[in-house]
């Protein structure tokens, strides 16, 4: 055997354990790859009942779906996973507001849309990824939880967990500007002052999709904040199914922007 041929053999080898890394990334994918799916479907089904919006309706989607599309799988990554369930989610949410805004003929889209997202499932996944960022902010959300489950049990009201929601909102938001610095600098370096744009820059996932869906999270958050203020001061009551659904707008939120954080940054 020669060189050239004992080389091609390591070469094979490599080949076969990058075989194996991929499988393994697509089993960790498998939950996102799913929900990414779910949610590709109804939109589909939204074109096809939205026909006179359809161009309205694919600039929402349409950059975060060429990008699957490109996608090389020999390449593929837990991180593509969860970044192309956020975008798709980012996109989502202005599918809604166009829904919403086409008048109640269409609210079974809407209530279709809520059967296939589970609340659930995105409180799971946004509670490992907080115990990576900051194990404080972590139990923070703990709080949050327990008081939509409080809420639910009619022990807490609306503008309880408004409270609840508003307060970590804005501690949240807080500790993912601090990331623009190394964790090891926490304490030591003067944390920069509260910027999206430069949030964006420091610590998104890399890929223009996930900085455009990154970027709209800002006014996405900004929205929710708006409408939980007045429910909090109880100068607005909602119903229990317009403050439920307020709430996971707020999850959604939290786990589109976590997943669009690049995981060396997380985990750092």
């Amino acid at each position: 055997m020669n060189m050239e041929e004992y080389n091609d053999i390591g070469k094979a080898i490599y080949q076969i354990d990058g075989w194996f890394k991929t499988m393994d990334q697509f089993q960790h994918a498998a939950p996102f790859l799913n929900q990414t799916k779910d949610l590709l479907s109804w939109q589909q089904k939204v074109f096809a009942s939205l026909p006179e919006k359809s161009e309205e309706l694919k600039s929402f989607i349409d950059g975060p779906v060429q990008n699957i599309l490109s996608m090389d799988l020999s390449s593929f990554s837990l991180s593509y996973a969860t970044g192309s369930t956020a975008t798709i989610l980012t996109g989502t949410t202005e599918t809604i507001n166009a829904i919403k805004s086409s008048g109640s003929n269409f609210e079974y889209l809407l209530n279709e849309y809520n059967k296939i997202s589970s609340i659930d499932k995105l409180i799971e996944s946004i509670s490992v990824n907080l115990n990576l960022i900051d194990v404080a902010l972590s139990k923070q959300f703990e709080e949050v939880k327990l008081s939509c489950e409080q809420w639910k049990a009619n022990i807490r009201s609306n503008s309880d967990l408004a409270k609840d929601t508003r307060t970590f909102q804005e501690e949240f938001e807080g500790i993912i500007n601090k990331l623009r610095i190394p964790k090891s600098e926490w304490g030591k370096t003067a944390i920069p002052k509260m910027s999206w744009n430069k949030m964006v820059d420091a610590i998104a996932k890399k890929g223009s999709q996930n900085q455009i869906a990154f970027m709209k999270q800002q006014n996405i958050s900004k929205d929710i904040w708006d409408e939980l203020t007045p429910v909090l001061k109880k100068d607005k009551d909602l119903t229990s199914e317009a403050m439920s659904n307020l709430f996971k707008r707020y999850i959604e939120h939290l786990f589109a922007t976590i997943n669009l954080i690049d995981e060396d940054i997380i985990n750092q």
